[in-house]
């Protein structure tokens, strides 16, 4: 009797609770939009044109509205900010998406590293690692840089 009680409240305390930020993406847009939040800090500089940058790479990749798109990054930065390293990411992103996602996933990588005009070694190291760990060949990350560069000059 007392069990059945029990799971009634915890049905109900869940349905009456208001959604979190976490609840409104999956695990995977949150290890995707976390990575970009990674490189726009590589350089210790988290620049307005890197945040614009992410903010309409994932409203435009995962088709959310701008709003949506503003609270996946504040999310990802925060998730980004607790986390002990981006491997829980990386991890993530390899399993949750097939490999032409994470091939555009690694162009967004490259875009947000270029958005604020000057690619940095250790930025491009940091991509290129990326994308080994997604198991991707240096062709396609090659590939996706030079269609990230070409996009920041036009």
């Amino acid at each position: 009797m007392l069990e059945s009680i029990r799971k009634f409240l915890s049905r109900r305390n869940d349905t009456d609770r208001k959604p979190s930020a976490e609840d409104q993406f999956d695990s995977r847009q949150v290890a995707a939009a976390a990575l970009l939040v990674e490189a726009a800090w590589l350089d210790s500089d988290f620049a307005d044109e890197e945040r614009g940058a992410i903010v309409r790479l994932v409203e435009e990749r995962f088709q959310l509205p701008a709003k949506k798109a503003q609270a996946l990054v504040s999310l990802a930065e925060r998730q980004q900010g607790a986390a002990y390293s981006g491997w829980q990411f990386i991890k993530t992103v390899r399993e949750g998406f097939a490999t032409e996602e994470r091939a555009e996933i690694v162009e967004m990588l490259w875009r947000v590293v270029y958005a604020d005009g000057a690619l940095r070694p250790f930025e491009k190291q940091m991509v290129e690692r990326v994308g080994e760990e997604l198991d991707l060949s240096t062709g396609i990350v090659e590939s996706a840089r030079q269609r990230a560069s070409d996009q920041n000059s036009s």
